[in-house]
């Protein structure tokens, strides 16, 4: 139902809104780095530390040092860079589209259409979705902000009676 709601803001949502958006998940992209860095920060120092200790021995093979650390920064950081290029062309796709990438990927998703909602339902698409409903029409985002506040609380009795009642209510107007 949140994606539903969403997708349906996205529809909603002028081109220039989403551009926009596109816009501001391309430029905080060094926060995403640096919470890499900072997770995998064991692993980084375990790397350098081993490097220390080893760089007298390898010091005749510089040039098969220097694409070792490569090799290994890339295999501590795969995962990271992997899910950043993904999140990067998602991103530079909706800007370049001017915003109808994602409102094909929304319509798809509100109509049922196969494809499309496996797509949209990715890690990867979680991400953007979270990154760009800010930049919903305020209605949509005030019943997005609403039921995930709801979700998020749901061990109180009251809440949960809400949800179902929000959820009832919601699918009988669609």
């Amino acid at each position: 139902m949140i994606l539903h709601i969403y997708c349906r803001g996205v529809l909603d949502s002028s081109s220039k809104r989403l551009v926009g958006s596109a816009i501001l998940n391309l430029v905080s992209l060094p926060i995403p780095i640096v919470i890499s860095i900072v997770r995998r920060f064991v692993h980084l120092l375990i790397l350098l530390v081993v490097w220390w200790f080893l760089r007298d021995e390898l010091a005749g093979y510089d040039p098969l040092l220097a694409v070792g650390l490569i090799v290994a920064l890339i295999a501590i950081f795969y995962k990271d860079i992997y899910e950043l290029v993904i999140y990067i062309l998602i991103s530079l796709l909706i800007f370049v589209t001017g915003g109808r990438f994602w409102k094909w990927m929304c319509a798809g998703y509100a109509s049922g259409i196969g494809f499309r909602q496996k797509l949209f339902v990715n890690k990867h698409m979680e991400e953007v979705v979270a990154t760009m409903s800010q930049e919903q029409p305020r209605e949509y985002q005030n019943q997005y902000d609403r039921i995930l506040n709801l979700y998020l609380e749901s061990g109180r009795q009251d809440n949960e009676e809400e949800i179902d009642a929000l959820i009832e209510e919601y699918w009988q107007t669609v």
